[in-house]
């Protein structure tokens, strides 16, 4: 026993004293907007643990500073501990009444900027003075070199610009830790926060946690620029929810579910011959619970048009937990997808965003002004100015799978099957996707059939 623990002891105390070269890594070359960059991240443990992401324009750039940590971690490892410094008790405990004499005062820098502000007769230096939407625009472009997913990238700058927008004209070391309990905690109507007076009340713990998680990446990339002297997001704690508390997904009713397929249409007319039309991005995702980036790697090749009238599509999807799965489109996605059926090709644009955009918001709902042009005809005449209205409701977040699954499940009445069709558990199916329609609502969604095509509608189909 006393062998094991003392192996034991010495491996925490070796991981305890790594060195920043066995702890951090070096990735890249990776795309940051214009120019290819080498990025360091990880954490180093001394002389004190920190979480680091560098950037450097060439890898033995990114070398040598890890280099240089490591002789910095190296001269504070002291007969097998650490020692930060080398100062006395005493001193180091009037450094640290010093710090919280120059904290009680608003100073937000450093104890020796201060000293030496003080030894030369000069003012106290603080971080450099950087507005919130100056560093935000900075934070972009180094979050998009990160190699995020698009819809990361899109979350993240939803919150993060919602938040530049309440507190314009700030700038980011007036951020503190009060404000930013106040932004995220938020409930009383008379607190700044990113949620209407009527719904703050309301808010899941996890969408809490999401929008800390945005300021929480945001506010280390500032601390990394220099802008800020600590987060003032460290420390802040979000409720957890209690285990009686269930997400239930939101879906779509069949009226609703029938005016996004119709707007669809209409903007296909709109559009000019030869694009990739929008209506089998809503069908695949509402009668047959694809995700979009599924939809988005799928080719008409992957589907099987079987003699009998079923139709079976290989879905494919590096993000989801079932890799790859087949199924079997109900009839109502059959009959709308025979309009539109090809040998080969792409079904869905890779960056067609902005259509989705377009047909939300002909359909009523809110949708980003930078996606409707500012000329529009037909559907999307005056869109421009009233797409983002207050009082259009937001878009259901996966409200086409959602509803897919949902409507699936009452309708064949098998958990097990669904869950296969879907590519979810059976247990999910139990705990979100059971009793939120009714019988009537299923028979209404599973009976949306395509109407008669406009004269511009099949023009399109035949010359794609």
């Amino acid at each position: 026993m006393r062998l094991r623990k003392k192996w034991h002891d010495e491996t925490v105390l070796e991981r305890k004293n790594a060195l920043p070269s066995k702890t951090l890594k070096v990735n890249g070359p990776i795309r940051s907007g214009s120019k290819m960059i080498f990025k360091v991240s990880g954490t180093i443990l001394l002389p004190e643990k920190k979480f680091v992401r560098k950037r450097f324009d060439t890898k033995s750039e990114a070398f040598d500073w890890i280099y240089r940590k490591d002789q910095i971690a190296h001269s504070c490892i002291v007969n097998g501990d650490t020692r930060y410094t080398l100062l006395t008790p005493t001193d180091e405990q009037d450094a640290l009444n010093a710090i919280n004499e120059l904290k009680k005062s608003g100073y937000n820098g450093t104890l020796l900027s201060a000293v030496c502000s003080f030894l030369n007769g000069k003012h106290m230096e603080t971080p450099e003075s950087v507005s919130i939407e100056t560093a935000l625009e900075s934070f972009k472009e180094y979050f998009e070199g990160m190699g995020n997913t698009q819809r990361h990238l899109d979350a993240t700058y939803l919150r993060l610009e919602r938040f530049a927008r309440a507190w314009r004209g700030e700038e980011i070391g007036a951020m503190n830790k009060e404000r930013m309990k106040e932004w995220i905690l938020c409930r009383m109507p008379g607190q700044k926060g990113p949620w209407n007076v009527k719904r703050r009340s309301k808010v899941k713990p996890s969408e809490r946690t999401k929008e800390k998680a945005a300021l929480s990446v945001f506010f280390n990339y500032c601390l990394e620029e220099g802008w800020l002297e600590s987060s003032p997001i460290e420390g802040i704690k979000v409720p957890r929810a209690s285990g009686d508390e269930i997400a239930l997904p939101e879906i779509y009713t069949p009226e609703q579910a029938e005016e996004l397929l119709q707007a669809a249409q209409l903007l296909d007319d709109q559009r000019s011959a030869g694009t990739q039309p929008s209506v089998p991005f809503f069908v695949l995702g509402l009668f047959c619970g694809l995700r979009p980036a599924e939809i988005e790697r799928l080719d008409w090749k992957n589907f099987i048009w079987n003699e009998g009238g079923a139709v079976e599509i290989n879905v494919n999807d590096k993000r989801s937990t079932v890799k790859r799965r087949t199924i079997e489109a109900p009839k109502n996605a059959v009959a709308w997808l025979s309009l539109y059926r090809k040998e080969t090709g792409k079904v869905w644009g890779t960056n067609s965003r902005k259509i989705v955009d377009q047909v939300y918001a002909i359909a009523g709902y809110k949708a980003p002004k930078s996606s409707i042009p500012k000329v529009g005809d037909g559907p999307l005449a005056g869109l421009k100015e009233t797409c983002d209205l207050p009082e259009r409701p937001v878009r259901i977040h996966d409200g086409l799978r959602h509803s897919a699954v949902t409507y699936r499940l009452k309708d064949l009445q098998e958990p097990g099957k669904v869950a296969l069709w879907s590519g979810h558990s059976e247990a999910v199916m139990h705990k979100h996707y059971k009793g939120l329609c009714s019988d009537t609502e299923a028979k209404k969604f599973w009976g949306i059939m395509p109407p008669a095509l406009s004269f511009a509608s099949e023009s399109k189909i035949l010359a794609a």
